[in-house]
C-alpha cells in the first residue's frame, strides 16, 4: 500500500470520526439529573482512550467556535431587564448576598491573552503547544479546560495568606470572615465546571476546607461565557474531572479536596445563551439554596455579562462594566427577587451593595 493510500485512508478515518463526533454532541442527550451527585475525580493517568477523547474534545472546541458568538451579547438580557426595573407591580420577596470571585491565572491566560513583547509572546504559545502535544496520551490538558499556571496557583495562595493577615478592625473584616467560614452566617461554596475556577476555590478557601467537611458545588451555569477552546470542559468528554498536573506537582494535598465537588441538580450544558444561563443560576439560588450567603468562582466574562444586564442601566461605574475584574479579584453585591401578584418573576442586582472586596477591574 502507498503512502499516499495509507494518508487518503487515515485522513477519512479521521473525517468520518469527526463528523460522528459533532453529531453525537449535537443530538446526545445533555445531562440533566435530578439530584445532586457527588462528581469522578481522577489524578493524571496515561491512558490509550486519551487520543479518542481529545479527538472528541477538538471536535466539540470546533463546533463551539462556528456556532457561538465570540462574546456573550447583551441586547437580549438588556431588553428584557429594562421592561421591568421601573415596573412598580414588582413586589421585593428575597435578597441574598453573593461574593463572585475571579479565578486565578490560568495557563489559557498566560499563553493566549497575555500580550508584551512579540517573541515571548511567540515562545509562550510555542511552549504551550509542545507541552500539549505530551499531554496527548494522557487525561490532562494545558488548552481545553485550562488549568491555572504556575502563577495562577501563586496568586491563590497569596490571597489566602492575605485573607489571614487582614487586621481586626478592617473595613473588610466582615467580608473576610464570611469568605473564611469564620462568621456565623450561613454560606454555601459554588463553581464552575472549568477547573481553574475549582482549583481557585480550594487554594484561596483552604483554611476554610480545612476546618469544614462543605461540599463545593459546580454548575453549568457559572461557565464561561465565549468560545475558546479553554472553556470546553475536560468533563463532557472524559466523564470525569481531571486533578491538574500542575496541581499534583505543587499542591497534591488540595487532590482530597477535588473530592468535595458536588453536581447540582437539573443542570443542563446544552444551556448556551447567557442571558437564560445567568437567570437560571439565580433563580436555582432562590429556589433550591436555603443559604442567604453564597460564594461563587467563576470567570470575567459570565460576571461581565452580570453587571451589564442585571444592575439598571448607568447605576453603577463604567469600570466595573466595561473592563475586566483581575485573576483572584473579588466583588459582592446582592442579588433581589421580586414577584408581580400575576406570578412573573423578576431577578435584579442592588447598585447599593457593589463592593470590592479583593483586587480590582482593569
Amino acid at each position: 500500500m502507498s503512502e499516499i493510500t495509507i494518508a487518503t485512508v487515515t485522513t477519512s478515518l479521521l473525517v468520518v470520526l469527526g463528523v460522528s463526533v459533532l453529531l453525537n454532541s449535537i443530538t446526545s442527550k445533555k445531562e440533566d439529573l435530578p439530584v445532586k451527585l457527588p462528581v469522578n475525580v481522577s489524578k493524571p493517568l496515561i491512558t490509550f482512550s486519551s487520543f479518542y477523547f481529545k479527538w472528541k474534545l477538538f471536535c466539540t472546541a470546533l463546533l463551539r467556535f462556528v456556532t457561538e458568538p465570540h462574546s456573550p451579547k447583551y441586547d437580549e438580557g438588556i431588553k428584557a431587564q429594562s421592561a421591568l426595573f421601573n415596573d412598580p407591580e414588582f413586589v421585593l420577596v428575597k435578597t441574598k448576598t453573593i461574593y463572585f470571585i475571579r479565578h486565578g491565572q490560568s495557563v489559557w491566560n498566560a499563553s493566549f491573552s497575555t500580550f508584551d513583547n512579540i517573541f515571548f509572546v511567540v515562545l509562550r504559545i510555542f511552549r504551550t503547544i509542545l507541552f500539549e502535544f505530551f499531554l496527548l496520551s494522557t487525561n490532562d490538558s494545558l488548552i481545553y479546560d485550562s488549568p491555572l499556571s504556575l502563577f495562577g496557583v501563586s496568586q491563590c495562595m497569596d490571597t489566602a495568606q492575605l485573607f489571614s493577615s487582614v487586621p481586626p478592625d478592617s473595613e473588610l473584616e466582615n467580608d473576610i470572615s464570611i469568605l473564611t467560614g469564620k462568621s456565623t452566617k450561613s454560606t454555601v461554596l459554588f463553581s464552575s465546571y472549568l477547573r481553574r475556577a475549582q482549583s481557585t476555590m480550594i487554594l484561596l478557601l483552604q483554611s476554610r476546607l480545612n476546618s469544614t467537611n462543605e461540599n463545593i458545588f459546580i454548575s453549568h451555569e457559572l461557565e464561561e461565557l465565549i468560545r475558546n477552546p479553554d472553556t470546553v470542559t475536560l468533563y463532557s468528554s472524559f466523564g470525569y474531572i481531571t486533578f491538574p498536573l500542575m496541581e499534583k506537582l505543587f499542591s497534591p494535598q488540595s487532590f482530597n479536596k477535588y473530592q468535595r465537588l458536588k453536581m447540582v441538580e437539573h443542570d443542563s450544558p446544552s444551556l448556551r445563551r447567557a442571558y437564560p444561563k445567568v437567570k437560571s443560576f439565580f433563580n436555582r439560588l432562590f429556589t433550591k439554596v436555603d443559604e442567604d450567603v453564597i460564594i461563587v468562582c467563576g470567570h470575567s466574562r459570565w460576571i461581565r455579562y452580570t453587571l451589564n444586564v442585571f444592575f439598571p442601566k448607568s447605576s453603577i461605574d463604567r469600570d466595573y462594566t466595561d473592563k475586566k475584574i483581575s485573576n483572584c479579584g473579588i466583588i459582592k453585591f446582592d442579588v433581589q427577587f421580586k414577584k408581580k401578584e400575576t406570578g412573573e418573576e423578576f431577578f435584579v442586582c442592588d447598585p447599593k451593595s457593589l463592593k470590592i472586596v479583593n483586587g480590582g477591574f482593569a
